[in-house]
């Protein structure tokens, strides 16, 4: 990332953390985002382009000094799962009929 770019990005979050917590404009840019909680933004998008590179092309890589590996995530599954597993056996099949019990549904008795 550029130096520019940086600057940039900077200054539209400086003016949304002023924004934020109301401070004046004197407040140095580092102080608001230890108020707030929030990272500089060219550091978020570091962050997320790894988290990219890792989740999406399934490869190694490392932020500082954090190393983020894909084996730490989940994948996507593949495939059809079959509804209902096979263990289970559905209701009607274990249904009892028995004579002594009559149906009624809108007047008629089955």
């Amino acid at each position: 990332m550029t130096s520019r770019l940086q600057k940039k990005l900077d200054s539209i979050q400086r003016l949304f953390l002023l924004y934020i917590t109301g401070a004046y404009r004197t407040t140095p840019t580092a102080a608001l985002q230890v108020v707030t909680g929030l990272q500089p933004l060219h550091l978020q998008i570091q962050q997320e382009a790894t988290y990219a590179r890792v989740a999406r092309a399934r490869s190694s890589s490392n932020f500082f000094t954090v190393l983020f590996s894909p084996t730490d995530y989940e994948s996507k599954s593949s495939g059809i799962h079959n509804h209902p597993p096979p263990q289970f056996s559905s209701p009607q099949s274990n249904f009892i009929c028995r004579k002594s019990h009559r149906l009624r549904s809108q007047g008629y008795i089955y």
